[in-house]
Formats: C-alpha cells, sequence, structure tokens
C-alpha cells in the first residue's frame, strides 16, 4: 500500500479509460435530482501519522461498507472496485490515500455528486476523525463533522457513529436542494425556510448557507447581511473556495481591505498553488501595512514555486518598506540576480545599502511573533555591507559615496588595509574630502606609532642593561628611522589640516601629538619629536589640557636634543652657530617646560633650572669667540 500526497507527487490526470465508472449523466443530476442518485465518493482518510496509513485505510473501508448498508436509499456509494480500477489506470494504488487536491481531481474524473475526506488521529486506539463532505454538483452535501470513538469499541462501532453523523448531512443536503430548487423558481419565502430547516439538522451547513447567500444577493440585501452568511458558510467547511470567494468580493465591494485580505489568505489554504490569488493577498496586506503577513505568503509561494519573478519582487518591497531588515538585504538581492534594470541602477544598489546598515530596535523584535523574528535584524549586517559595496563601486567606479561606503564597510570587518586604500580612492576622486583623509592619517599614525614603539623596545632593553656606550652610539641611527615612518603620515596630515575647521584641527593635532610623546618619552629622535609638537600645537590651542602636555614633552624633547650635541667638537671649532642654536633651544625649552609645568611640576622645576644653567654658556662662548 502507497501513501500519496501531493505534497510529494501530484495527481496524474485521470484518463477516459474511467468512463464505465461514470454515474448518472448531468441531465439526471439537474434541479430535481433524485435522493437515491446522488452518488458519492469515500476516500480512506489521511492519518495524522504516516504508520498509521492501513489503518486509515481500514477505517476508510468500514466507513464507505456502513455508509452504504445505512444510507443506500439516500446515496449511492461508489465501491472500493471502481474507485481502485479509476487510480490504477493513473498509476495509484488502490489503497492510495490522496490530499485534498488529489482527492478533488478523482471526484471530478469520476463524475460524482459528492466525495467525502477525512483527517485521521488516533489516541490509546481511540479514533477522532474529521469528516468532509464536499459537493460536486448540485447535490446540496457539504460540511465538516468530528467523531470520537468509544474506548472498547471495534472498527465497525466507530463506522457505525461515523454513519449516524454523516446522516444528519444527508438530511440538510435534502433541504438544501431543495432550497436551491425554490430559488431557482424565485420563490425566495419558501427557499429561505428550506434554509432554516438545513440550520437545524446541520447549523451552519455551507450549501443551505450558499443557498440563503444567492437569494440575499438577488433581493439586494445589504452587504453586511451577505457577508454574515457567508461566515456562517466558513465556519461550516473553512476550506470551501466559494465561500471565501464570496467573501473577497463582498469585503472588496465594501472597501475593506483587510477583510478582502483575510478571505483571500483563508482560501489559499485549500489553493496554495494559485500564485494569482496569493499576490492579490500580498498586495492587500501590503496597502495595510501587513508587511510581516504579506512576506509569509510570499515565502510559502516561493516554497512551491522557488525562483517566480513576481514574488521575488513582492518580497524586496514588503521587506524593506516595512523595515523588515532580517529579509530585505536577501530580498532585493535575488531581484538584482535576476533583473538587468536593477543592476544598472545606482539608487537600487544604495537601497541594498541602506537594508544592509539598518537595524530594527529590540523592542520591536521582541514584539514579534517568534516565526516572524527572522524578519528583523538587531545588528548591521557587515557582510552584506562589503559585498555590496563592491557590487556599486565595480558598477559605479567613480562614484565618491560609493567609495566612503565601501571604505567604511571594510573598516568594520577589520579589513584595514582595504579600507585606507579604498580612503585613498575618495580622495582621489574628491580633493577636498576632509574625512577620508583623516582615517588614511589615522591609519598611517598608528603605522608610525608602531615603529616609534619598536625603537622605544630597543633603547629601553640598553638602558636595563645599562649598556650607555651602546646606547649613546644607537640613538642618532634612530633619528631618520623614525622621520621615514612618519613621513607618509606628516604628508597626508598636512593635506587634512589644509581642509580642516577649527572644530576639527584639534582631532588632526591629537594624531600627531599622540606618537610624538613616545618619542619624547624614550629621548628618541628629538628632532623629529620637536617637529611634530610644534606642528600640533596651534591645532589643538583650544584643548588646555593637550597644549600643556605637548609643551612639557617640547620641553623634553629641546633637552634631549641639546644632549646629543657634539659639545668637544663645538669647542674645539668654536662653532659660533651652534652656540647660537644652543641659546635658542634653551630658551624655548625652558618656555615648553614652564607651558606644560602642571603635568609634573616637581621635574618642571628641575628641567627649568637645567635650562638656566645651558642658557649661561652661549654668551660665554660667544663672547670668547668673538662671534658676530
Amino acid at each position: 500500500m502507497r501513501h500519496t500526497s501531493t505534497r510529494h507527487r501530484s495527481l496524474l490526470v485521470f484518463t477516459l479509460a474511467a468512463a464505465p465508472f461514470l454515474v448518472p449523466s448531468a441531465a439526471q443530476g439537474q434541479l430535481a435530482m433524485q435522493p437515491a442518485n446522488v452518488s458519492i465518493l469515500v476516500l480512506p482518510p489521511v492519518p495524522a501519522v504516516v504508520g498509521d496509513s492501513g489503518y486509515a485505510v481500514e477505517v476508510g473501508d468500514a466507513v464507505r461498507k456502513r455508509i452504504d448498508a445505512k444510507l443506500r436509499l439516500k446515496l449511492r456509494v461508489i465501491s472500493k472496485d471502481k474507485m481502485a480500477e479509476a487510480l490504477g489506470n493513473s498509476g495509484f494504488a488502490a489503497n492510495a490515500i490522496l490530499d485534498e487536491n488529489g482527492a478533488q481531481q478523482l471526484a471530478r474524473f469520476m463524475n460524482v455528486d459528492a466525495y467525502m475526506t477525512g483527517q485521521l488521529e488516533r489516541n490509546a486506539n481511540v479514533p477522532t476523525l474529521k469528516v468532509r463532505l464536499v459537493e460536486g454538483r448540485r447535490s446540496g452535501l457539504g460540511g465538516m463533522v468530528t467523531v470520537t470513538g468509544v474506548a472498547g469499541k471495534d472498527l465497525t462501532d466507530f463506522a457505525s457513529q461515523v454513519a449516524d453523523s454523516i446522516d444528519m448531512q444527508v438530511k440538510a443536503a435534502e433541504q438544501t436542494r431543495e432550497c436551491l430548487d425554490r430559488r431557482d423558481k424565485k420563490d425566495y419565502g419558501s427557499a429561505e425556510e428550506r434554509a432554516a430547516r438545513a440550520f437545524k439538522l446541520a447549523p451552519n451547513h455551507p450549501g443551505a448557507s450558499l443557498c440563503l447567500a444567492a437569494i440575499l444577493e438577488l433581493k439586494k440585501a445589504s452587504v453586511d447581511s451577505q457577508i454574515a452568511v457567508y461566515k456562517r458558510a466558513a465556519v461550516g467547511d473553512p476550506l470551501l473556495n466559494r465561500v471565501w470567494d464570496g467573501l473577497a468580493r463582498l469585503y472588496q465591494q465594501k472597501g475593506d481591505s483587510v477583510g478582502w485580505a483575510s478571505a483571500l489568505q483563508e482560501n489559499l489554504k485549500s489553493n496554495p498553488t494559485d500564485m494569482r490569488m496569493r499576490f492579490a493577498a500580498v498586495d492587500l496586506l501590503y496597502r495595510t501595512k501587513q508587511f510581516v503577513r504579506s512576506v509569509e505568503l510570499l515565502d510559502e509561494g516561493l516554497e512551491r514555486s522557488p525562483g517566480d519573478n513576481t514574488a521575488i519582487q513582492l518580497k524586496a518591497r514588503s521587506c524593506f518598506d516595512g523595515q523588515l531588515w532580517g529579509c530585505a538585504v536577501t530580498a532585493l538581492g535575488e531581484r538584482f540576480d535576476m533583473d538587468t534594470t536593477a543592476q544598472n541602477d545606482s539608487l537600487y544598489i544604495l537601497k541594498i545599502m541602506v537594508a544592509a546598515q539598518a537595524v530594527n530596535d529590540s523592542a520591536t523584535v521582541a514584539a514579534a511573533p517568534a516565526s516572524a523574528r527572522a524578519y528583523y535584524r538587531a545588528s548591521a549586517d557587515n557582510v552584506a555591507m562589503e559585498k555590496w559595496t563592491g557590487v556599486a563601486v565595480k558598477k559605479f567606479p567613480n562614484s565618491v559615496s560609493f567609495w566612503r561606503r565601501r571604505a567604511a564597510g571594510l573598516k568594520n570587518n577589520g579589513k584595514n588595509d582595504e579600507a585606507i586604500a579604498a580612503f585613498h580612492r575618495v580622495a582621489q576622486l574628491d580633493p577636498n574630502d576632509f574625512a577620508s583623509r583623516i582615517q588614511i592619517a589615522q591609519n598611517l599614525s598608528d603605522k608610525a606609532s608602531a615603529v616609534f614603539d619598536s625603537l622605544g623596545r630597543v633603547t629601553d632593553d640598553l638602558t636595563a642593561k645599562k649598556d650607555t656606550v651602546r646606547l649613546k652610539q644607537m640613538r642618532p641611527s634612530l633619528e631618520p628611522v623614525a622621520a621615514a615612518a612618519w613621513a607618509q603620515a606628516d604628508s597626508v596630515l598636512s593635506d587634512a589640516i589644509r581642509l580642516a575647521s577649527s572644530e576639527t584641527r584639534v582631532n588632526i593635532g591629537a594624531l600627531i601629538f599622540q606618537p610624538a610623546t613616545k618619542l619624547a618619552g624614550k629621548q628618541n629622535a628629538p628632532n623629529l619629536s620637536i617637529a611634530m609638537l610644534e606642528k600640533a600645537l596651534p591645532l589643538v590651542a583650544s584643548n588646555d589640557q593637550l597644549v600643556k602636555q605637548a609643551n612639557f614633552f617640547l620641553g623634553l624633547s629641546y633637552l634631549y636634543k641639546i644632549q646629543t650635541l657634539d659639545f668637544p667638537a663645538i669647542t674645539k671649532n668654536k662653532d659660533c652657530a651652534a652656540m647660537n642654536e644652543l641659546e635658542v633651544m634653551a630658551s624655548r625649552g625652558k618656555a615648553a617646560i614652564l607651558a606644560g609645568a602642571s603635568v609634573q611640576p616637581a621635574t618642571a622645576n628641575q628641567l627649568s633650572g637645567i635650562f638656566d644653567g645651558i642658557a649661561k654658556t652661549p654668551p660665554q662662548a660667544k663672547k670668547a669667540w668673538a662671534c658676530k
């Protein structure tokens, strides 16, 4: 035995080979159809557990036999042999279990007036069968009935319970046919009375409800009264397409978009492959700002029809406009891949990048249903940002805006070298772009600082070893190394200073000040540290604390520079120029150390005295050497 479902196998189109199974012609089953002529196809129910497939077939067989025995004067039950032969002609096993779609196709093929399907569950060997009767022609049969067995009873007893419940539906169907006959004769009062009789037998009977709804429409009753009757039919059989079609039409007529969309969604439950209906529901949900539900419907459709262009476009729209950032980038990207127009549209690519950067607040995510939380995102999608900025600059290589986004995206992903290359491209495209130059300078400043740190570790090691000879020999060689490391940063910073506003100049000054203090603190490259600090001071003039610190380290740098002078050679050569330079350095050093005295007052006081002592030498030497 095979358990067949349309989720795994679509029902084949039945051939004319089944002609011997045709029941009385449509002419025989018209308005005055006799009850004995009502043919019904009783199919095995679909089990909740696949392992119960054999049991489901047994239930179907038992119910079929019991209905035939109990209601043979009212219904003509199609035998299992005829049903099996029709299935066999289409390649199905005699005991195939069909879902709603397959059952409908088989019923149409066998030209029956109605068919019966069901959903079967079993709990501790007690069966529960949710029966669904579906009208094929004007049989009046329809509706859903739930029958639960009794513990200790056998399958025959359970089949009798089902047949008894079906008997009430059959009696209600008789009244429904009477309603239809009288409606067609425009005997509306009598038709309504027959519908009322049907409701007494089977409340919310769908056939009687539809008959009554047609009468109300003919009588031009209010839309709300017609809707109420259709809702009654929906309770009787929520899978009946005609009911939801009618409700959709009435809600549309009323101008109720929410109700209209709801009706279309309900109809999709039994018509999941109807993409046109799905798109209509999606559009209504979008217009009423029900974006999550809109995307859910589209995802369900894409599961059945992967790559559907319209579905992807509508999903991209709902995700973006609904600020569902978790699905927006993917949906927009899928549309980009299939739409050549989007591929050459800079605004569309920008839209994807905006979606990649956008985030939902935690309250919104927390309030969303668990099933919909994947549509939201609490943090930026940096991976997507890197991908799409790459696409953007490839498509539009001269776009400053796209290169800026590209640089920022790479930086966020820790790809600093690539980010700096992108910032260089921005600076190249826009000579007046300040931000890119600051980013480049920051990177170059960091690299120079790393070099300064390494030089500091070398001199610290020699100091710790008290190797003063080696230390004295090495220090002069550190100056050109440090200068080379700083040169590129200095060039970019000079360009940035040209563009800087008064508010941003202090930031540039800080980029210069910080690495300069590393040199000064280790007594390395005093010429470079002096040049850097004197360049930084006017830039940080608005920050009193930085000014004091810069002056303190500038004073130190002047002292260390003085210590590098070759005094024996200066004295031997009676170098007046060197004495003039020493005089200037002593003066500037003392002024700087006093301006930064609050950083380390005791040290500043001590150094001030040292500078005073140094300052006495130049006048004496210049007088002795007769310097001009």
